[in-house]
């Protein structure tokens, strides 16, 4: 289990559980929070894929399938 947690304004976290594989991509399926934009996400589901410079990147869908944010996870040594 993760939490994605998001600061000001957005301000609120949701817990993201492992849901399986699809290829390369490791999709978690978000918890359930009421809260702000964290409510926008309840029962969506987030992607990270591997990149070839080691980097993860990291889709975040809403409970409909639209893409809702995205980012890059940086491995700093």
């Amino acid at each position: 289990m993760a939490t994605l947690r998001y600061g000001s304004p957005r301000d609120c976290q949701i817990e993201a559980r492992y849901a399986g594989t699809r290829d390369t991509t490791v999709v978690l399926s978000l918890g359930v929070n009421d809260a702000g934009y964290c409510g926008r996400l309840s029962d969506g589901q987030a992607e990270l894929q591997p990149q070839q410079d080691g980097n993860v990147s990291l889709q975040i869908f809403d409970r409909l399938g639209t893409r809702a944010d995205s980012g890059t996870l940086q491995r700093i040594p």
